[in-house]
């Protein structure tokens, strides 16, 4: 009798869940991706890539915008294109698997089929997914959160499933290294979730190194945690070098990994005496790097044109006495420069009368300004910044003063967003859509599903409204807004129940393992929101949803940190009422 009652109630959730995750697949068709085609750099460059894949030409020919980017999320698209899936099944299909992973992955520690259900839906109707920005935009920050959850769930399943049989812990290296290779050309900023992955493979070895096996067990166990740096490297080797082949560069991306990162760096370090909260490289300075640079010069015109009255591409801040390049837009203005003045960012350029790729071209223009801003700084020609912190060498160092005035009061804005979902939601302006029509009717075309078209085409008329499920999806996230503080308290009452249980039973294995994996998703939430907090803390005002935008991996960190202290809390609960019960 209990085994059929047993039966009957896996069912029962069985069906539960399958109709949850039909109701998630409903939200997902119902509201049509939408996409800024006029966005230029941030939007279509994916697109470009994306198509010139399925062409056969790689990213296409060489200008300021083929490898600005990391490519993934124009693999994502090709991936999407050829199966024949159309883009929202196969994005919220992604997670779905994502979750599924890291029940997984967690099933060692809990076993609960109740509690496991909850983790699915709890995970499954996550307001990073259902926001305007993440989970119905065409943009690379829709595979984020679904990545941020694979590469932590088979980190975790490697750590959890060690002493398994071997296939299953090689599976687990596999997946992690494959996840973390594509996590980390996402996006440029990947070095956040770095101290995990490494942490997390080394601690793994080492508990393999002393555990109680014959010496070859061990080396084959361990050969595992190395598969991970295998594929990271060489799977990053073989794109680096298509790239070689195609483009002459041996990179990934020519905007963080060739010489033009040195001459931002070496711009950004020129002391003229200024503070770079708002600005970056000051006019003054970057007079200075053009006369001690000939190369440089060069792009002087081009600066000139940037600089003139009522430009765009220059602010006036308040706190400085004429319009400056505002914050690391210089970055952008320096690759418009070179391409304007037909030094770069063409398939060929004339240097001395030879015609060379404008991949090598371009690099070897700003390794030549580098050269000559290094001497500059070495015979003292230009005066280099030794002030402050700096977290990169391609953001300005902070000092004492701007940590404490800008970076913590952005870090605690961040944790208030991301722990309380401020700034999540959809609304009506989803459906906002501008560029021109036919790039529209190519994104159609390429992730086989159709979209919204700009109101001011004949083809709008066609639009899908949206009005009845914005009420619906922000109703679930209001849902999750209003169990914060409930998550917050019982999660930390579990973490804390855990590091008892830790010093109580003398470092037992499982508790241990629970600690560590706590003590990474901590230092990798705070690792992100620091850094972004770091890189923009020039922000203000209007511009403060950056800090949103940014942090948004962060979710996916704090949703697991909930889910594992949680059911320390569970387990907590369970024991006190046992407790009681034999006492009475």
């Amino acid at each position: 009798m209990c085994s059929i009652k047993k039966n009957y109630s896996s069912i029962i959730l069985f069906f539960i869940l399958l109709i949850l995750t039909l109701g998630r697949f409903v939200i997902q068709m119902k509201i049509l991706p939408v996409t800024y085609v006029g966005g230029g750099v941030d939007e279509h460059v994916f697109v470009n890539q994306a198509i010139n894949i399925l062409k056969g030409k790689w990213f296409g020919d060489y200008n300021s915008i083929t490898l600005v980017k990391n490519p993934m999320y124009s693999f994502f698209y090709v991936f999407v294109n050829k199966v024949g899936l159309s883009y929202p099944i196969a994005l919220i299909g992604f997670y779905i698997v994502s979750i599924l992973i890291f029940i997984l992955a967690i099933f060692p520690i809990i076993k609960n089929k109740y509690y496991l259900s909850f983790t699915y839906v709890f995970l499954l109707y996550s307001p990073v997914m259902l926001d305007k920005k993440f989970g119905f935009r065409l943009y690379r920050d829709a595979l984020l959160s679904p990545l941020v959850l694979l590469v932590i769930a088979s980190l975790i399943g490697l750590y959890l499933y060690r002493n398994k049989c071997q296939p299953i812990l090689y599976m687990w290296g596999i997946l992690s290294g494959i996840s973390f290779f594509i996590f980390s050309y996402l996006r440029e900023d990947a070095i956040w979730l770095k101290p995990f992955f490494f942490g997390a493979l080394l601690i793994t070895c080492l508990f393999i190194l002393f555990e109680k096996k014959s010496f070859s067990e061990r080396i084959i166990r361990m050969i595992a945690c190395l598969i991970p740096f295998l594929i990271l490297y060489s799977f990053t080797s073989l794109l680096s070098q298509k790239n070689k082949e195609v483009y002459g560069v041996a990179v990934v991306n020519d905007h963080t990994e060739t010489y033009f990162r040195n001459v931002i760096t070496d711009l950004i370090a020129i002391d003229d005496g200024t503070n770079q909260e708002y600005v970056w490289v000051h006019e003054d300075a970057l007079r200075q790097a053009f006369e001690v640079s000939p190369t440089l010069k060069k792009l002087e015109e081009q600066f000139d044109s940037f600089y003139i009255d009522n430009s765009t591409l220059t602010t006036k801040v308040d706190s400085e006495g004429q319009a400056e390049i505002f914050s690391g837009k210089i970055v952008w203005l320096m690759r418009l420069a070179v391409e304007r003045a037909g030094l770069g960012y063409k398939p060929y350029v004339i240097v001395d009368g030879k015609q060379v790729r404008g991949a090598v071209a371009t690099n070897n223009f700003y390794k030549k300004v580098h050269k000559e801003l290094s001497v500059a700084f070495e015979d003292g020609s230009l005066k280099k910044r030794t002030k402050g912190i700096a977290i990169s060498s391609s953001a300005p160092a902070k000092t004492s003063a701007d940590i404490i005035n800008n970076v913590i009061p952005k870090v605690l804005y961040s944790t208030k967003q991301t722990v309380f979902y401020e700034n999540y939601f959809i609304n009506e302006d989803i459906r906002a859509v501008n560029g021109d029509s036919s790039k529209v009717r190519e994104i159609e075309m390429l992730i086989n599903s159709p979209l919204n078209y700009p109101v001011s085409s004949e083809q709008s008329i066609y639009n899908r409204p949206i009005t009845k499920m914005i009420p619906r999806v922000n109703f679930i996230i209001n849902l999750y807004r209003g169990t914060v503080w409930t998550l917050i308290v019982t999660s930390l009452i579990g973490m804390l129940y855990f590091i008892f249980c830790l010093f109580n039973r003398n470092f037992q294995e499982h508790f241990f393992g629970i600690s560590i994996i706590n003590l990474g998703l901590i230092a990798s939430y705070f690792i992100l929101l620091i850094g972004v907090s770091w890189a923009y803390s020039w922000v203000s005002g209007d511009t403060m949803n950056r800090l949103y935008f940014y942090t948004s991996g962060a979710v996916p960190v704090l949703q697991i940190f909930y889910v594992i202290n949680c059911y320390g809390f569970v387990k907590l609960l369970t024991a006190t009422i046992s407790k009681y019960k034999v006492k009475k």
